[in-house]
């Protein structure tokens, strides 16, 4: 197999007029795929990174690791670090009505600090808008929709590391790429899906390049939604995939409405100067090119 693919920044992520700023230390919180991702990035560019999770056993030689659920008090004292990236992995403890790990993990982490960072960035995610109607594009000024715990759970996270941090929000659509194959394995065994689902998705190489320019911009967009060109239907997605595996497409549900929601991308295109990944096209040849090396 291929190494894993990792873009580098490119010249044109900030406008020509602005000077970036330097990264420095940065803290991943919560350092899964997507904060590994964003730290070699970090890495290459002469900075320096910090992964705390439970379990950081995995994370690269060249991290520094910290062993902690941030869900708890933390018996630590953070040392001081110039940039945070909170990236809390999705129902890492969802419960029910009362859940409220993103409100714990920011406070926590915000009490053990030794001072406060000049930069912070809050992954949030687009199920805030798992109300909205399909019919609706919706951008950064569209008002959020939530129906679920989880999505008032992430809202409040998104208020409260504002009030914190005077974070800068980013919300991806779903994301796909490195390690990330769910979709791609529910096609090869023929899974039945919800063809008529309007999908929006970002490749994590896209997302990561996403973050790292938050961090070295002066100004950045304080929110944005992290998605690709291309909203499709699921349907054109499994089968896209289904004939670059060369399997049959999966069935289908028989549902009639087209379920979903629509995401603009167009403020984190320019944001971040064009994505690597425009569409489920190019990004799922990538991987699947990388699959069967």
């Amino acid at each position: 197999m291929t190494e894993p693919h990792h873009p580098q920044p490119r010249p044109d992520s900030l406008p020509s007029h602005e000077s970036p700023r330097a990264v420095g230390s940065l803290l991943i919180v919560g350092c899964g795929r997507l904060g590994t991702a964003l730290g070699r990035l970090v890495l290459a560019d002469g900075g320096a990174v910090i992964g705390i999770r439970r379990n950081p056993g995995n994370l690269p030689e060249a991290f520094t690791t910290i062993a902690a659920d941030v869900t708890q008090p933390l018996d630590i004292a953070l040392p001081p670090i110039d940039s945070i990236v909170f990236t809390l992995p999705p129902g890492s403890r969802a419960t029910g009505p009362d859940d409220d790990t993103y409100q714990r993990a920011l406070a926590n982490v915000d009490s053990a600090l030794a001072a406060r960072p000049s930069r912070v960035v809050f992954v949030s995610s687009t199920r805030v808008f798992e109300g909205a109607a399909a019919s609706q594009t919706i951008d950064e000024g569209s008002q959020p929709a939530p129906r679920s715990e989880r999505a008032e759970s992430l809202l409040a996270g998104e208020r409260l590391a504002v009030e914190l941090f005077g974070a800068h929000v980013i919300r991806p659509a779903g994301i796909y790429g490195d390690g990330r194959n769910s979709l791609t394995e529910r096609v090869r065994v023929g899974e039945e899906l919800d063809g008529n689902r309007l999908t929006n998705r970002i490749h994590q190489d896209d997302l990561a390049r996403g973050i790292y320019t938050v961090l070295r911009s002066p100004s950045p967009p304080p929110l944005l939604h992290a998605t690709d060109d291309h909203p499709a239907p699921l349907r054109d997605v499994a089968t896209f995939i289904a004939a670059t595996l060369g399997v049959d497409p999966p069935p289908f549900a028989d549902a009639t409405d087209v379920s979903g929601r629509r995401m603009s991308g167009a403020l984190f295109r320019a944001t971040v100067g064009g994505l690597t990944y425009p569409d489920y096209r190019a990004g799922y040849s990538h991987i699947l090119g990388d699959l069967s090396a």
